[in-house]
């Protein structure tokens, strides 16, 4: 369901050339207090990671239940309502942990919690592998969990390993399931994007995916569950 699985790529793409993922303001802080708190090794002090004024608050800011337009208006996020100010002037993180991504105790909790997909440095393939049916499902233009190094990696490294997962990009017709069906589930995505206009971008990840794959994902667990799979 648009996973971002393959968390060493995300982070070589976000904390190295770009782009940088809507939404990465806010998921940032969460990695990277849950990444400090686990290994203790991430920074040695949060302002070796954040720039000045977020540095004093963000290993605790989330989880929260405030809500993040609060959070905007009381300068504990960078103004930036696409969320994806990361670095630079105003930037949530200072250039220099980018600087230093590669070689970087964060990569390295990154590669150990990828769930499957290959380590972009060394190719070396991580993670886990199914035991039982499983289905992936995501939009291509997803602009918060990015599809093309997340399930379609999923996707060949579990078939390497002798495992069919049945994959669904609401964007390709041909991904979808034949007759009606995959008719009806590409043509309403088009056109629930087609009425969002210009909120589409917006709204591709937390309002227009879920609940096509939703309804695709119900339906194979469904067939799955018949033929007692």
């Amino acid at each position: 369901m648009s996973g971002p699985y393959n968390m060493v790529t995300f982070g070589d793409v976000v904390t190295g050339p770009g782009p940088i993922n809507a939404g990465a303001t806010i998921f940032l802080p969460l990695i990277l207090t849950s990444y400090q708190k686990a290994y203790g090794n991430i920074y040695t002090t949060p302002s070796d990671a954040y720039q000045s004024p977020f540095d004093q608050f963000a290993e605790t800011l989330f989880p929260t239940d405030t809500p993040i337009a609060t959070l905007l208006q009381q300068g504990k996020l960078p103004a930036d309502p696409t969320f994806t100010k990361l670095f630079g002037t105003g930037g949530l993180l200072k250039d220099t942990f980018r600087a230093s991504y590669q070689g970087s105790n964060y990569r390295k909790a990154l590669v150990t919690n990828t769930l499957t997909g290959q380590d972009s440095a060394t190719g070396q393939t991580i993670g886990w592998v199914p035991k039982r049916p499983i289905a992936l499902c995501g939009g291509a233009n997803d602009p918060t969990v990015f599809w093309s190094f997340n399930a379609p990696v999923a996707q060949s490294i579990f078939a390497a390993s002798g495992v069919t997962a049945s994959t669904w990009n609401l964007e390709d017709r041909t991904s979808l399931p034949a007759g009606a069906v995959g008719d009806a589930v590409y043509a309403g995505f088009q056109q629930q994007k087609t009425a969002a206009g210009a909120n589409a971008t917006a709204l591709y990840h937390g309002s227009l995916v879920p609940p096509f794959c939703n309804a695709l994902v119900r339906g194979y667990f469904q067939q799955v569950l018949a033929a007692g799979l």
